[in-house]
């Protein structure tokens, strides 16, 4: 009975930290964790003495206060790191250059501040480590046998993110939120801003073929 609500802690508390997109949100999922450690004690020390013999009951309490403390303090530091990503992508969204290929060099554009979808994309890349020009050769690798390479650069990503391109095609869309492995309620965001009327591809197997 320990694991099972220690587990139900951990899959609540994973589900809070999610929503973390800035300090601030970091700072108000910490109090809901405290929050919930509390009503989760209360709650399981009523369970104890319905489901568990007079002499078991103690230790139980105290193993299950024990491990939910300690993983209270994990989660709280996985709010504080997921809020830290989300500062950088906001800052560094600010700060994107976008290629001019007739003027054979790189011309650096101020951007409005990023939109939801823009955040999301940004803090997956900096989860994972990963550039614009990185993300899009990975992009371009998702591809079928006899299909071509979908058509997409550094170029197009820097547009995606800073917002210059408001509606991109769905199966690059698809593929970039696959390639970022998105969860579920951040695709969601994702395609209920970028994506387009028309669904988009199932699968990054879908890319458009070079006409």
């Amino acid at each position: 009975m320990v694991q099972y609500l220690a587990a139900v802690f951990d899959h609540t508390a994973a589900l809070a930290v999610k929503t973390v997109t800035s300090h601030e949100s970091a700072a108000r999922c910490c109090d809901e964790l405290a929050t919930l450690l509390s009503e989760v004690l209360k709650r399981s020390s009523k369970l104890f003495r319905l489901q568990l013999p007079p002499e078991s009951r103690k230790g139980a309490q105290t193993e299950l206060r024990r491990r939910l403390l300690e993983r209270s303090e994990h989660w709280k530091a996985e709010a504080y790191k997921r809020g830290r990503l989300a500062e950088r992508a906001r800052v560094r969204s600010e700060r994107i250059v976008t290629s001019d290929d007739h003027a054979g060099g790189l011309q650096k554009t101020q951007t409005p501040a990023p939109s939801p979808a823009s955040r999301i994309l940004i803090a997956a890349m900096e989860r994972r480590g990963l550039t614009a020009p990185a993300l899009a050769r990975k992009v371009q690798k998702l591809q079928r046998p006899g299909q071509t390479k979908p058509k997409v650069d550094r170029t197009t990503v820097y547009r995606i993110l800073n917002g210059q391109t408001k509606k991109p095609n769905p199966a690059i869309l698809k593929a970039l939120m696959e390639t970022l492995q998105l969860d579920e309620a951040e695709a969601l965001a994702v395609r209920r801003e970028l994506g387009r009327t028309a669904p988009a591809p199932t699968c990054a197997q879908d890319l458009p073929r070079k006409k």
